[in-house]
């Protein structure tokens, strides 16, 4: 009985001072991706001679694993094991790690040779705190062909302690549409999907799936992608430390297309110029090229414009000749699909003229207008006299307007239509409307100018009738005879 109090007391004492020797560790926290400094305290006025680190593994008294080694006499370090080429000594020789991982995590005890004290140690807990990462499965940009079915997946990863994460996708800073939030702790393999559709058909749908107890992965898809859907697309995931958010740019490919051409045909005369101007769109920009019939070996053309996914390329024909006449083909390509191009041809007419000699005079003339005599009797009657007045007007001769031969200008004739402008001079006389106009002009201006002379011839009788005779006018053709009245007639003239 008394050697199992012994043993008891023993065992108390050993337990006890093994508690007293063991240290309290210094706690640190640190981020994965980040710089973590294990902090020294210094070690008096007494110079260190050398210093080491270990990282433990099982406890205080467990495995020791050297990560760093110092010597101050020497100024020899070096960083070894697991903390190879990320490890640097601070002030009094504190640790730092680059770019700490999740597997640095752990016990980390400093062994300092001091002078005249001898051996000291310190010992920290280094945990890890994982911090949400978040990145997508394809590098960016991400290259596509329209039409195609595409996916973009995004990756989050969590420490086990989260219990909420706030999952959204936006494109160029907007929100697609809705999100998905999960609360607490879901199971493996538990999915959430967002639908999304349009009137013009397309289809669109998210898709979240936990992979594990701390991954994540959501898949954005694209049913038939269209080049409208090139954009920068982020996937943002709010966690109880904050946000993180990952960015891919989604680049949508699709074929050349020539958008716009000269009209066709052309129809230009020899020595002449022409340009012909070919637009077309594609992404990537297309290469455009003009071509002659089955000539496949591009001509000097020369780029007029380009703007990102559009580009413009003229051809300008100098001088032509009739053997430039021929269709020119606008080809444009950029490889989306693989070998096809877009054609669109151009006809070019060149006409040449041969005969250099003036063309067929032009002869113009009038139709024969038909005309009558004209018989005009005008009769005034006075107080005690009078006067009458005839006259006709032979019948108008045909007008016979002269044959003119009009020989224009050499010009040079432009097909298809040949133009010839007559010589500068009157030939309204071609028209049958203006023949009569003219000659019913004259007829009425002769009877005019007649009644004018009969009224005159009036004025005159009224004038000598002051003397006591009373002559008589007798008007026939072109003479006026004057013969004396009977002696025996008296006429008293009045004003």
């Amino acid at each position: 009985m008394a050697y199992v109090v012994v043993l008891s007391i023993i065992y108390c004492g050993l337990v006890q001072a093994l508690a007293t020797l063991t240290p309290e560790p210094d706690v640190v926290h640190g981020k994965v991706g980040s710089d973590v400094t294990l902090t020294v305290r210094p070690q008096g006025d007494h110079s260190v001679i050398a210093q080491t680190w270990n990282k433990l593994y099982g406890g205080v008294h467990s495995m020791r694993l050297a990560v760093y080694m110092y010597s101050p006499t020497t100024g020899t370090a070096m960083s070894l094991g697991p903390l190879e080429g990320r490890a640097s000594l601070g002030e009094y020789g504190s640790l730092v790690i680059h770019d700490a991982e999740k597997e640095d995590e752990g016990l980390y005890v400093l062994t300092s040779l001091v002078d005249v004290v001898g051996q000291e140690e310190q010992y920290f807990d280094l945990k890890m705190h994982v911090p949400p990462q978040i990145s997508f499965g394809q590098q960016s940009p991400l290259h596509v062909v329209q039409h195609s079915q595409v996916y973009l997946n995004c990756t989050f990863r969590y420490a086990k302690s989260s219990t909420a994460h706030d999952i959204q996708w936006l494109k160029d800073g907007s929100r697609l549409w809705g999100r998905v939030t999960i609360i607490g702790r879901a199971t493996q393999g538990m999915r959430f999907t967002n639908y999304h559709r349009e009137g013009n058909g397309r289809h669109m749908e998210v898709e979240t799936v936990r992979e594990s107890d701390d991954l994540w992965t959501s898949v954005l898809t694209f049913q038939s992608v269209r080049k409208e859907d090139t954009g920068n697309y982020s996937c943002h995931a709010q966690h109880k430390d904050g946000a993180v958010a990952a960015s891919l740019y989604l680049e949508v490919y699709y074929a050349a297309k020539i958008t716009n051409i000269s009209d066709s045909p052309q129809v230009v005369s020899t020595g002449s110029n022409v340009t012909l101007e070919c637009t077309a769109q594609g992404n990537p920009p297309p290469i455009i090229a003009w071509h002659k019939e089955d000539d496949h070996t591009p001509l000097r053309s020369t780029f007029s414009d380009a703007n990102g996914e559009t580009g413009r390329l003229n051809l300008t024909l100098m001088k032509l000749d009739e053997n430039a006449s021929g269709n020119y083909t606008c080809v444009a390509t950029n490889g989306v699909p693989m070998g096809k191009k877009d054609r669109r041809t151009v006809q070019v007419y060149v006409l040449k003229v041969t005969d250099k000699s003036p063309p067929p005079p032009i002869v113009i003339s009038s139709p024969k207008p038909k005309t009558e005599a004209i018989s005009i009797t005008t009769t005034v009657a006075t107080q005690g006299a009078t006067i009458e007045g005839k006259a006709s007007l032979p019948p108008v001769e045909e007008a016979k307007p002269p044959v003119q031969e009009v020989q224009p200008p050499a010009v040079e004739v432009k097909p298809p239509v040949q133009e010839v402008e007559p010589p500068d001079g009157n030939l309204e006389a071609d028209d049958p409307f203006y023949a009569t106009f003219v000659t019913v002009g004259i007829v009425t201006v002769t009877a005019f100018s007649l009644l004018l002379l009969m009224i005159v011839a009036v004025l005159l009788c009224r004038r000598t009738s002051s003397s006591t005779k009373v002559m008589r006018t007798h008007i026939s053709g072109d003479v006026i005879r004057h013969r004396p009245l009977n002696p025996d007639v008296y006429a008293n003239v009045y004003r």
